[in-house]
């Protein structure tokens, strides 16, 4: 009998030493801390938590409080399965005089939020991995007034069918499998580092700058990952080009930049306008509409896609050029032509969020921000063939992908779906693309390339694929139930170590897309078994 793993990190060797977004379904355990209102007084509380100095409980008000003072914790020891995902949230009812932490606590390691005054109102949340059992605290500067109330920790939950589809940070190191805003599975989501080169990623009046001064509130309506966190961006009623412009940004000269953001249509919004204004003082324009169509003036290389509950994610890729202009991004509610919008009314807009500019060909996953550009790094997946069962002789590997395009709309990029190696770039087995819609198996042995080829293939779509190799035959390629191709001089395979899935062992040969799904089987399949499992 078949063994079947359905979870990434079943098998999977996975490593991403950053955050990550990918849109997922996710819920959450229950509370693993003790809700505030059922201690009846400070004896009870304690029970439960150790007060740091200066911390005391208010069973009128069922909060926690730290009278200014010392640094002092409040801390719970709970208990945690080692590698789950657990998310802390906290409700700041009131913060004065300095900063303090929601923080979680294991050995010598310690992952936190900070909490200031501006959090006053709202809730603070941190995600953790667990390493074990810990303690979760919230953590008070010295001379901090600090009130907190609703305390929570909770297991994070992917992929049941009931939870919604929200737009999550993972946190580092773990895999990210990813939803389309139908429901569809597409698959681990595995992407080369990228830089979000905007400072604050979420569009406000005080970081970024205004023309024509239109309306913007913060945290105005719920973002595509589930919270609050939105901004309302509205036309003031005037014929003028209204927008909000993020200034002094640091490109490099002639080169390729993808601009994207989330926009949600708000009361007779028509869309959004993405602008770059490159070194040479020149402003490029792209719009997206509030149905999730382009603009009438588009350039062929905007990109829009359905994020679910009326929210789109609009890119498109724009040329820095060369010249002494300090480049900005800006983003339109209004134009003063009328000419894609119409005639906006006073209160007339758009929500956005997750505003990004990254340099590349082709925009890649959404990087928060607030206060710092931040890299994604790269997702790196592999399992040892000791895991499966590896048949050094015979095998066949089946695997379902998609790919994404550079600005072109084309694969003329070189992406990987999977690789065998033996730790050096003298022997692989490798499926990659290196031009539009052609993809190639390349069976390396001793440092010889034999090739078997695929072409008319639509990669951005679910693209499924099968190479089987057999010692003393050339290996063979067929793509979604085709023709066999065969790689047309017979090798005996090389030892291999590991299969990569997304990478070779090429240079840049990352997969920018989704392997939904890869099988193995110990053995040569007939051809005809092969167009049936790719059909």
């Amino acid at each position: 009998m078949a063994k079947v793993h359905d979870s990434a990190t079943d098998l999977v060797t996975f490593a991403r030493s950053s955050s990550g977004t990918a849109l997922r379904r996710v819920g959450y355990g229950e509370n693993l801390v003790t809700d505030f209102s059922t201690y009846a007084d400070q004896a009870a509380f304690d029970v439960d938590w150790t007060r740091g100095t200066g911390w005391t409980f208010d069973a009128n008000n069922d909060t926690a409080i730290h009278a200014a003072g010392s640094a002092t914790l409040l801390t719970q020891s709970i208990s945690m399965t080692l590698g789950k995902v657990y998310q802390a949230t906290c409700d700041v009812v009131a913060c004065s005089g300095g900063t303090g932490s929601l923080q979680f606590r294991s050995g010598g390691t310690t992952t936190s939020a900070t909490i200031d005054v501006t959090d006053v109102g709202s809730s603070v949340q941190v995600t953790y991995v667990a390493e074990g059992n810990t303690q979760v605290g919230v953590y008070a500067g010295s001379g901090t007034d600090l009130t907190i109330d609703n305390v929570s920790v909770k297991e994070v939950i992917f992929d049941r069918a009931t939870d919604p589809l929200v737009l999550y940070n993972h946190p580092d190191d773990i895999p990210r499998i990813e939803y389309g805003s139908d429901g569809e599975l597409k698959g681990m989501l595995i992407e080369e580092q990228r830089t979000n080169l905007l400072t604050h990623s979420v569009p406000d009046s005080t970081n970024w700058s205004l023309t024509n001064s239109p309306t913007v509130t913060v945290d105005d309506a719920v973002s595509p990952d589930g919270n609050t966190n939105a901004t309302a961006l509205l036309s003031n009623g005037t014929t003028l080009a209204q927008q909000i412009v993020k200034t002094g940004l640091t490109l490099a000269d002639n080169t390729d930049y993808s601009l994207s953001v989330f926009y949600k249509a708000a009361v007779g919004s028509s869309g959004v306008r993405i602008a770059l204004t490159n070194k040479a003082n020149s402003t490029v324009f792209f719009s997206a509409l509030s149905d999730g169509t382009k603009g009438p003036a588009d350039a062929s290389n905007t990109q829009i896609d359905d994020m679910g509950a009326g929210w789109y994610r609009a890119s498109c890729v724009v040329n820095s050029s060369s010249g002494a202009t300090a480049p900005s991004m800006r983003l339109y509610v209004t134009d003063s032509a009328g000419e894609i919008f119409g005639t906006q009314v006073d209160g007339d807009g758009i929500y956005v969020y997750g505003a990004q500019l990254e340099e590349g060909s082709f925009p890649t996953s959404y990087i928060p921000t607030a206060g710092n550009q931040k890299t994604r790094d790269p997702d790196i997946a592999s399992i040892p063939v000791s895991a499966f069962g590896y048949n050094q002789t015979a095998g066949t590997v089946v695997v379902d992908f998609d790919m994404l395009s550079d600005n072109a709309g084309t694969n003329d990029l070189t992406q990987a779906a999977f690789g065998f190696h033996d730790g050096t770039s003298n022997n692989r087995l490798e499926l990659f693309s290196a031009s539009a819609g052609t993809l190639t198996l390349r069976d390396r042995t001793a440092s010889a390339n034999y090739d078997a080829t695929s072409t008319g293939n639509s990669l951005e779509q679910s693209t499924k694929s099968a190479a089987s190799y057999a010692s003393g035959e050339a290996s063979k390629l067929v793509v979604n139930g085709g023709t066999a191709s065969v790689a047309g001089t017979a090798t005996t395979p090389p030892a291999y170590s590991t299969l990569l899935l997304g990478d070779t062992q090429n240079v840049k040969a990352e997969l920018n897309g989704h392997i939904k799904s890869i099988q193995y089987y110990p053995r040569r399949l007939t051809d005809a078994q092969l167009q049936e499992l790719t059909a």
